[in-house]
């Protein structure tokens, strides 16, 4: 019964993406695919441009999200192992995106990722990506990171690049120090531990391949993402999964302090309105990640 529920999933997701997803539309069980993450302004379409060597994605300037969907692009393989095979960067939006709700950039990265899998598209590994000049970890830092590990799930660690951006922007030392942080005392430590490997982008196209070639010297170790596997194999809603789980926590979490700002004055001038208009966008995205019950019953008889 779950069986029909998911096909019924996949069919929309397949509808959403036939005529603006070409790669989606010609998948082939050959193709290898590398998801770029971060939060957004962290560089990941500067990345992809400097992998590519001229501009396939928009790149934005300052905060604002110029990937409003997922991005992806084929990448001329290299000679040797996987000439002939089409290499796949899929350039994501971050979850502290300026112009989507995080519960629909949640849906679109596990849409598109659900539908590779089910096209035998192989996942060689992820790029992770961090902004090397922030003084510190920020909240939509951690809430993207958080989000990026409950996607991949543990047992792909070996195949996640943890990768550093915008060198130079700061002095160097600073830049050393934060880089030795990240790596000893911060959520990567436990990564690297398990196999994921730290690389700096240096915005120029060697360091950017040195990135892709490190993931796909990994490529047999991968079969998919933890997520794929619970929306193809285990058949689950997007809510269900561990990502949507914990998106909602972190939303809950955001809804709870938004709230308290209301009939008190804010520092940097926010209004009521402002706080009126943040407390209606979370809520949003909190209601599509929670399942009424009627539709659990339904779910769990197979009709809905």
């Amino acid at each position: 019964m779950k069986h029909r529920l998911f096909v019924g999933k996949a069919k929309r997701w397949e509808k959403e993406f036939r005529h603006v997803d070409p790669i989606l539309r010609d998948a082939r069980s050959t193709d290898i695919v590398i998801p770029v993450m971060g939060p957004t302004g962290v560089g990941k379409s500067t990345f992809v441009n400097t992998l590519y060597g001229s501009t396939v994605t928009t790149v934005g300037h300052g905060v604002s999200s110029c990937t409003a969907a997922l991005q992806p692009c084929v990448l001329p393989a290299p000679v040797g192992a996987f000439e002939g095979r089409r290499i796949i960067i899929v350039d994501t939006p971050g979850f502290d995106d300026t112009y989507l709700d995080d519960s629909e950039i949640l849906r679109r990265i596990a849409a598109w990722l659900a539908m590779s899998y089910k096209k035998e598209m192989k996942i060689a590994g992820v790029i992770y990506l961090h902004d090397i000049s922030q003084p510190r970890i920020l909240g939509t830092v951690t809430k993207n990171f958080g989000m990026f590990r409950k996607l991949c799930g543990d047992e792909i660690l070996s195949s996640v690049i943890l990768g550093t951006t915008k060198w130079g922007q700061t002095d160097h030392k600073s830049e050393k120090r934060r880089e030795h942080q990240l790596r000893e005392k911060s959520d990567w430590k436990e990564m690297l531990e398990k196999g994921a490997t730290m690389h700096r982008f240096l915005d120029d196209h060697d360091s950017a391949w040195d990135m892709v070639n490190s993931v796909l010297q990994r490529t047999q170790e991968v079969n998919a993402l933890y997520i794929q596997h619970e929306l193809v194999d285990m058949e689950k809603l997007i809510p269900d999964t561990d990502a949507g789980r914990h998106l909602r926590g972190e939303l809950e979490k955001i809804l709870k302090t938004v709230r308290s700002r209301e009939g008190h004055p804010q520092r940097g001038g926010a209004t009521e309105q402002k706080t009126m208009e943040d407390i209606q966008k979370v809520h949003q995205s909190l209601q599509y990640l929670k399942i009424p019950m009627s539709r659990r019953i339904l779910i769990y008889l197979g009709i809905a």
